[in-house]
């Protein structure tokens, strides 16, 4: 019986140093490759490094940070410049397919322009119009005047003296008979003077 049991401990024993590891079983067939993300400053790919199964595939997202746009994407020691087929570069992800061997990815991140600063409108005082005094031209030689009238000025006369002076004109004809009768009798009487000297007048 012991000799049963001893033969039994001896077999086990044996199977146990015989069978592989689980690092030997990985090594002989169910390989696991690695994909190694190389982070930069700036921003950030995720998932970090990462082992995946053999054939599988694995994806990864690149992200920058506030201020930040993606530079370039590495892949293996080579930049990223397949385009998709909207004929767009899009480096914000990337797929591993098929991976049956290691890979190594990694980005670089550039500031983003500065954003021009829109022009504050400025208000532009409107000038206060200067009002220029208009002189009067002075009137030269060919300059048409008014000629001012020359002479006497004739007065109207008033409705009371228009009646005197109408009273008046009956009377001159009265008047003036009486000046020549006086003018004839004085005539007569020199001329008769002149004949007898010795007449005497009376004052």
């Amino acid at each position: 019986m012991k000799k049963l049991q001893i033969i039994i401990i001896a077999f086990l024993f044996s199977l146990s140093i015989c069978a592989p590891s689980s690092t030997q079983v990985k090594a002989q067939g169910m390989n696991q490759p690695t994909i190694t993300v190389i982070q930069t400053a700036n921003g950030v790919i995720a998932p970090g490094t990462s082992t995946v199964n053999y054939g599988s595939s694995q994806g990864f997202s690149i992200t920058p940070d506030a201020g930040f746009s993606i530079a370039s994407l590495t892949v293996d020691g080579s930049a990223v410049t397949s385009l998709n087929p909207d004929q767009t570069l899009d480096l914000s992800s990337y797929v591993f397919s098929n991976v049956t061997v290691d890979h190594t990815i990694t980005a670089t991140f550039a500031p983003l322009p500065a954003a021009m600063p829109s022009p504050t409108p400025t208000s532009t005082a409107s000038a206060t119009p200067t009002l220029t005094p208009t002189s009067t031209p002075a009137l030269t030689s060919n300059s048409t005047s008014t000629p001012k009238p020359t002479g006497s000025a004739t007065n109207t006369p008033k409705p009371g003296q228009t009646a005197a002076l109408a009273s008046m004109g009956q009377f001159l004809p009265v008047i003036a008979a009486v000046i020549i009768l006086g003018a004839v009798l004085t005539g007569l009487f020199i001329k008769r003077r002149n004949r007898h000297p010795n007449i005497i007048v009376l004052n």
